[in-house]
C-alpha cells in the first residue's frame, strides 16, 4: 500500500536525496518542512502515514518535534533520519515515541526497513 510521507529536514537536499528514495520505494511524497515546528503544523495539516525526520534543525529539533506530534497523535509514525544512530540514540527516540532510526547516507534497503513496521 502507498504510504502518504512528511519530509522535515534543514537541508533541501537531504530532502531530496530521501524524497527520491520514498518515491522509488513507490510511496507518495505529500509534504516538506525545514524544521520541527514547521513539520509539527504540516503534520497537523497533512496526516501523513509516515514521517521522515532529521535530528538537528533550527527553531524546533527532531525529538522535539516528535514529542508535539506523538501527544498530538499517540498513532503517528516518525522515524529519524541522522548521522548519528547507536544505541543509545535509539533508546532516547523510542521513549519520545519515534518508531526508529536511519544512519545518513540513506538508501533504499534502510528505509524499506522503516516501510515495512507500518504494515
Amino acid at each position: 500500500m502507498v504510504k502518504k510521507v512528511l519530509l522535515v529536514d534543514d537541508a533541501r537536499a537531504s530532502r531530496m536525496i530521501v524524497g527520491n528514495i520514498v518515491k522509488k520505494l513507490g510511496h507518495e511524497i505529500i509534504g516538506e518542512a525545514e524544521n520541527g515546528e514547521l513539520g509539527f503544523e504540516a503534520y497537523k495539516e497533512l496526516k501523513p502515514d509516515l514521517v521522515l525526520s532529521d535530528v538537528e534543525m533550527p527553531v524546533l529539533d527532531g525529538l522535539g518535534m516528535v514529542e508535539k506530534i506523538i501527544a498530538h497523535d499517540p498513532d503517528a509514525n516518525v522515524a529519524m533520519v541522522t548521522s548519528v544512530v547507536n544505541a543509545q540514540f535509539i533508546q532516547k527516540i523510542m521513549k519520545v515515541g519515534a518508531i526508529d532510526a536511519v544512519k545518513k547516507p540513506v538508501n533504499e534497503a534502510k528505509l524499506q526497513k522503516i516501510f515495512d513496521q507500518l504494515d
